[in-house]
């Protein structure tokens, strides 16, 4: 709340990176109230006490504080950026926004070390060392995947089979995730015998592989023995008679498992399953599925139809007409359903996973929040509020704004 007299208008910014080093108490005085939406927003010290005496809503995933009086350039990366040894640092005070990876190998502590600050929302992947070197300038909104040094990165998911075994040499391999040793052709004993060794959170070893496999392993890996001749599938799967033909009846499934239109007969041919994700199954099939020796994050009825992480979707009666067996719309960022969509046939036919906002009717809107789960804002547009424009607000789109 502010203690000086504005005008009452409403400044909105949405924006990747917000540059709030140049406010002042004359710049937001014109506006009854500010609300800033960023992936990172910079201050001083100065400016947050600034700010403090307004009415100035801040969400942000990162905010990076850089001193006052000092003249220090941003430099904003969106997406996946590298630094290695042959890296320069900035020719002059520099911080440096990451929004996405940030990346480094060893040797390249000199040149982020020429940053004033670091700020990544995203994820960090470098040695220990350079972790070490940087972490007095770093501020990390995600994952850090710090590795050990001299070791050889590798995939998040590595699958270790014959052609690697032909390659390795005496070497420490580092994978985030997991590591995958399934294939007889990858031979553990012989990996030992070169001096093969793996760090990962996680190992997923074939039963008869196992006893020779684990002493490759750190100590801090989470060992799971699974069966001889199961097969691993990296991401989302189709319960088909196709995936059978190729896979057999002994699946382990990195993602979701959906059960095609022929699940029903070919549910008996799986002999073990492992679903490291949800398994969605028409309701005719939860009876039969508790037969098969499966284990899952949670069981799901499964729509006809799925729309995912779309920016924007519109659901109408044609839609729901088409898909008799229901439609999921998962992680999309607007969802507008059509007014004249009754409030039973919602609940029977849609399900909203992760949808930022879901724009309906104030009829529609319980309905809506029977089946949705981690939505964002649900409810109508309404012409005075934010999105109709009607307020008077000034609304500032872009990728960087600076006051």
């Amino acid at each position: 709340m502010g203690t000086t007299e504005t005008d009452g208008r409403k400044l909105k910014i949405h924006a990747s990176l917000c540059d709030m080093r140049g406010a002042t108490e004359e710049k937001l005085r014109r506006y009854g109230r500010v609300e800033v939406a960023a992936a990172a927003v910079v201050t001083t010290p100065a400016v947050q006490a600034l700010l403090s005496r307004h009415a100035v809503d801040i969400s942000a995933a990162g905010v990076l504080e850089l001193p006052d009086g000092e003249d220090v350039r941003l430099e904003l990366q969106n997406g996946a950026v590298h630094f290695g040894a042959a890296s320069r640092p900035p020719a002059r005070p520099s911080a440096l926004v990451v929004n996405g990876l940030l990346a480094a190998e060893a040797g390249a502590e000199a040149a982020l070390a020429g940053y004033r600050a670091i700020l990544v929302n995203g994820a960090l992947r470098c040695p220990e060392s350079v972790a070490a070197a940087i972490r007095g300038q770093l501020t990390v909104n995600g994952a850090v995947q710090a590795y050990p040094d001299g070791a050889v990165l590798l995939s998040p998911t590595f699958i270790v089979d014959g052609t690697f075994a032909l390659r390795a040499r005496a070497a420490l391999y580092y994978a985030a995730q997991r590591i995958v040793l399934l294939d007889p052709a990858a031979d553990p004993a012989a990996l030992r015998e070169k001096g093969v060794r793996f760090e990962t959170r996680e190992a997923l070893l074939a039963r008869s592989l196992a006893a020779e496999a684990a002493p490759l392993l750190g100590d801090a890996a989470r060992i799971t023995v699974l069966p001889d001749g199961c097969a691993f599938l990296d991401g989302d799967a189709t319960l088909d008679a196709a995936l059978l033909h190729r896979h057999g009846g002994r699946l382990y499934v990195n993602g979701d498992l959906t059960a095609g239109p022929d699940a029903a007969a070919l549910l008996p041919r799986v002999e073990y399953l492992r679903v490291n994700g949800d398994v969605w199954l028409p309701p005719a099939l939860f009876e039969p599925f508790a037969a098969v020796d499966a284990t899952y994050g949670a069981l799901r009825r499964r729509p006809g139809r799925r729309l995912r992480e779309l920016p924007q979707a519109y659901v109408d009666a044609a839609l729901l007409a088409r898909s008799p067996d229901g439609v999921a719309l998962e992680d999309c960022l607007t969802v507008e359903l059509a007014a004249d969509i009754p409030p039973e046939t919602i609940e029977r036919q849609l399900t909203f996973s992760g949808c930022g906002r879901v724009v309906c009717t104030r009829e529609q809107a319980a309905a809506v929040a029977m089946v949705s789960e981690a939505a964002g804002m649900i409810g109508p547009c309404d012409a005075a509020g934010e999105d109709g424009g009607m307020d008077g607000a000034n609304t500032v789109n872009a990728v960087s704004y600076a006051f």
